[in-house]
């Protein structure tokens, strides 16, 4: 009865669950890398965003909660946060767009590397995609060694012609189940 006691004592100490919340924000940060790799094993650049990002959030939030049963009033902090993110919003408005196109480009994959492409005037083959841009090398009417960088919500808004996709989506569906052609 008077284990009971104390740990009614100890649970109803506020700094102490302040403390526990902050183990618990670092035991669950220790999972965010497990979860990831379920989430996007075949997406590494995804991944390792999704990893940073929900991570920096988990930590913010954990420490904003324990600092509330600290005493601390946390709304100014939060009002700051917020200030802060839509001023960050604002001035790197063209980034985040990129960075979204290029999750959603690499999540859908309407192409690959190796695809021949065409988008405005560059005609050529892709070299690699990443968060920010598209890679285009060989491209008609420029060096061997010259490469074209293509921010990525360019190629989410502009009609993109992907030449080798048409004969892959043909062959996908002229061909059964058991590999014999229609």
């Amino acid at each position: 009865m008077i284990e009971l006691k104390y740990l009614y004592y100890i649970l109803t100490y506020r700094p102490v669950i302040g403390i526990l919340i902050l183990l618990i924000t670092f035991v669950l940060s220790k999972f965010i890398p497990q979860a990831a790799n379920g989430l996007f094993k075949n997406y590494s650049q995804v991944r390792m965003l999704f990893q940073g990002t929900f991570r920096t959030v988990l930590w913010i939030i954990g420490i904003l909660v324990s600092l509330t049963f600290f005493g601390v009033d946390v709304s100014s902090i939060v009002t700051s946060l917020g200030l802060i993110g839509f001023g960050i919003g604002v001035a790197l408005k063209d980034m985040v767009s990129n960075l979204i196109s290029g999750v959603m480009i690499m999540l859908y994959s309407p192409f690959s590397k190796g695809d021949k492409i065409t988008i405005k005037e560059y005609k050529g083959t892709i070299r690699w995609v990443d968060l920010r841009y598209t890679t285009l090398h060989k491209v008609e009417g420029m060096d061997e060694e010259d490469v074209v960088l293509i921010p990525n919500a360019t190629l989410f808004v502009e009609v993109i012609t992907v030449q080798n996709k048409a004969r892959e989506i043909a062959k996908a569906l002229s061909t059964r189940p058991d590999g014999e052609q229609l």
